[in-house]
């Protein structure tokens, strides 16, 4: 009977994983599904401050608008001029109306001058979701990693990240741990990371699943498998 139950649990799980990959390969971000977008904004160390304050005003006005479900700012750890904004959004065409209106034209309008590399904003869909959001602390460290495999390799880096996305979140320091599946590039993934602090982070990495996931995914990779620590602003 017990031998049974785990075939069906592991049965189950291996169609839920199947089903996963399936919508992925198939299905960008549509109208009437959420969309996440992960921007690298990076500055000239000289105009820190100015896009400081461009940014945080650009957060604040952004959460109020129609359909936005999350819209944060973090800055670089030890690259103060790096910035990723991190947003989710009820439906594409709320991420769409948002970034084609008149506020968010004279935003990037007022940070190109201060860019030393172009405004990079990647339109993803979600493969793993994160934990439910809460406000971060201020000791909480946040990793995005961008993670881009051969286009062969899509199916084994799409099953390592699940895997170890399941791991992760399980983690007693872990806030928030997501996966998200670029709309245009099917083997490129942003994971998206938040940990209570900077020795849980560390302890993470440390982890056997982490190294376990880095041997993994190192054959499949088709670049520099990119993690970048950041704190809110």
């Amino acid at each position: 009977m017990e031998r049974t139950l785990m075939k069906l649990t592991l049965r189950s799980a291996l169609i839920v994983s199947a089903l996963a990959i399936a919508l992925v390969r198939t299905a960008g971000a549509q109208d009437g599904e959420a969309a996440y977008v992960v921007t690298y904004i990076e500055v000239s160390p000289s105009s820190v401050q100015q896009a400081l304050e461009l940014i945080a005003a650009e957060v604040e006005a952004s959460q109020s608008d129609d359909g936005n479900l999350l819209f944060e700012a973090v800055q670089r750890i030890g690259q103060p001029n790096h910035f990723v904004l991190l947003e989710t959004w009820k439906s594409l065409e709320d991420q769409q109306s948002h970034r084609d209106s008149d506020r968010t034209t004279a935003f990037r309008e007022a940070l190109a001058p201060l860019l030393y590399s172009p405004y990079d904003e990647r339109l993803h869909v979600e493969l793993v979701a994160s934990t439910q959001y809460s406000e971060p602390t201020a000791d909480a460290v946040y990793a995005v990693t961008h993670v881009d495999v051969t286009p062969n390799n899509v199916d084994p880096a799409l099953e390592h990240l699940q895997s170890m996305a399941a791991a992760s979140l399980a983690e007693a320091g872990n806030e928030r741990f997501g996966v998200l599946v670029q709309s245009n590039r099917r083997n490129h993934f942003s994971v998206v990371e938040r940990w209570k602090d900077a020795e849980a982070q560390q302890a993470h990495i440390d982890a056997s699943h982490s190294r376990m996931f880095r041997e993994s995914i190192y054959p499949l990779s088709g670049a520099l498998y990119d993690e970048r620590l950041y704190r809110a602003l």
